[in-house]
């Protein structure tokens, strides 16, 4: 079960077929990788570090289970993906459960720290910093514990 429309999924398969890169993928994915990166084509090189992960599946590209998102849907896709103008580990860990494709990481957090939005809220949102405590000298010097309440 993919996650993503009909509509989305036809859109997805003409991007492929107009994407030379993406025409390449599937073939590789099926027929196996050359020995030696050096072997492969430019356009598939970025692919090298997985491609034992990549797969067709009723002529769609994944990844694991993940959509392979043609070059040219790339950037709607990372402005859909940064639409609640989450930080940059939020948006990955969304990116990280639908789509891939070679450097996505580094797109998301290239588009997250120009986004205004996100830059004004940032800093009201910081983390806590960690507090440290002297280690005792002895054994049960001191105690400490949590307290919680949990309803049922």
């Amino acid at each position: 079960d993919l996650p993503i429309s009909d509509v989305k999924l036809m859109e997805l398969r003409e991007l492929n077929c107009s994407d030379p890169t993406m025409q390449m993928l599937p073939r590789y994915a099926m027929e196996g990788w050359s020995e030696h990166k050096r072997d492969v084509p430019l356009s598939l090189k970025s692919f090298w570090n997985v491609r034992n992960d990549i797969q067709v599946t009723d002529g769609i590209l994944l990844k694991d289970n993940r959509l392979v998102i043609p070059f040219a849907w790339r950037k709607d896709i990372l402005q859909k993906l940064h639409l609640s103008h989450c930080g940059i580990e939020k948006t990955k860990g969304n990116a990280h459960t639908t789509v891939f494709w070679p450097g996505m990481n580094k797109h998301i957090e290239d588009m997250v720290s120009c986004c205004e939005k996100w830059l004004k809220y940032q800093s009201k949102q910081a983390k806590e910093p960690m507090q440290t405590r002297e280690i005792p000298i002895l054994p049960w010097l001191t105690v400490a514990s949590d307290v919680l309440e949990h309803k049922h």
